[in-house]
């Protein structure tokens, strides 16, 4: 009798982690003369079902200089199993003139 040979997948996390914290989109106004300003905020955190932290990758740290328009800022949290979560959110940077100038 010939062996037959079964393929299962026991406990195999398809979860994702959660995310928690994503800030919201954040506007600034730079001073007049400047073509950038720093922009701080606090990071996202996340956590995932197997107990262990996720790995983090972004493209943006507090802290960092964004130039005068619109810049995403994104968190990319991977769990051991390969499974992701995202948090994203825009910094927009205006340049206000003075009401007084003349």
């Amino acid at each position: 009798m010939p062996f037959q040979f079964l393929n299962s997948v026991v406990g195999q996390d398809i979860t994702p982690p959660v995310v928690s914290g994503c800030p919201e989109s954040i506007n600034t106004i730079v001073p007049v003369g400047m073509t950038s300003t720093t922009v701080t905020w606090i990071e996202p955190t996340a956590t995932d079902n197997s107990g262990e932290t996720p790995t983090v990758t972004q493209s943006h740290q507090p802290g960092d200089s964004f130039p005068l328009g619109i810049t995403q800022v994104s968190y990319r949290f991977t769990d051991m199993s390969g499974n992701e979560a995202t948090c994203s959110f825009t910094i927009t940077n205006s340049n206000l003139h003075s009401l007084f100038e003349f």
